[in-house]
């Protein structure tokens, strides 16, 4: 979870994200915390039973695009 400090930094940065941008340390701090949040919402997901489960024919598509990523994402499948 994040922290009070972490909340407010996230929070600013919907309505104020100009402002953390020019301030170099703050975006740093700012790019932390959301890569933090997004690492927090996937795992909630992943707990919560969403998994990577594409139909066949679309891992099996003429382009071999789909099938790359049916392979990376084959260990998410349950």
């Amino acid at each position: 979870m994040l922290d009070e400090s972490q909340k407010r930094l996230f929070d600013k940065g919907d309505t104020s994200w100009e402002e953390i941008y020019k301030n170099k340390n703050e975006y740093k701090r700012y790019r932390e915390v959301t890569r933090l949040n997004e690492k927090y919402y996937e795992q909630c997901l992943y707990d919560s039973g969403f998994r990577f489960r594409p139909p066949l024919v679309w891992c099996l598509a003429q382009d071999g695009d789909n099938t790359k990523i049916c392979m990376e994402n084959m260990k998410y499948r349950n």
